[in-house]
């Protein structure tokens, strides 16, 4: 051993112990008719999510109504199409991020106007659509063998 030198210290390494997310994704949403609204999201990154993310808690409702819907998505969906909408309505989303020791607070509530039916077989007012861009992100899209599990809450 050289000279002032001294013996190698033991490696030490270290981990937090895993909590909620910190936040929750940003959400893009979309329409692709009058009727739908297509939703996605990116992962998020290890440091905000604190642990592996297990599920997904999508909330919907109207604006004017006080029903919620929550759909549970798994970890590994980026996107959920809501259809069977009412056209030209206002619709208020949030989004929550759970891993094994619970949800984090859910988004706050984010809102998206669908398109206005025309005469056209129910094909949304072009007039209305033209501003709006489409951003489309291939993301594996939940699949029939997955579990959905819907409920609806009502304040």
């Amino acid at each position: 051993m050289p000279m002032g030198a001294s013996r190698m210290s033991d490696q030490v390494s270290q981990h937090t112990l895993e909590d909620v997310p910190l936040r929750t994704p940003e959400l893009t949403l979309t329409s692709h008719s009058a009727t739908d609204i297509q939703v996605t999201w990116q992962p998020l990154p290890a440091k905000i999510s604190r642990g592996r993310v297990l599920a997904y808690r999508l909330s919907y409702r109207t604006a004017v109504d006080d029903a919620v819907v929550n759909v549970e998505l798994p970890q590994n969906c980026t996107q959920y199409l809501l259809e069977g909408l009412q056209p030209d309505t206002i619709y208020l989303l949030r989004i929550a991020a759970a891993t094994r020791v619970g949800w984090c607070e859910p988004s706050a509530w984010t809102s998206h106007r669908t398109s206005k039916m025309t005469s056209d077989k129910g094909k949304p007012d072009k007039t209305w659509n033209q501003w709006r861009a489409v951003h489309l992100v291939p993301r594996p899209l939940v699949g029939p063998t997955q579990l959905l599990l819907l409920n609806i809450t009502t304040f």
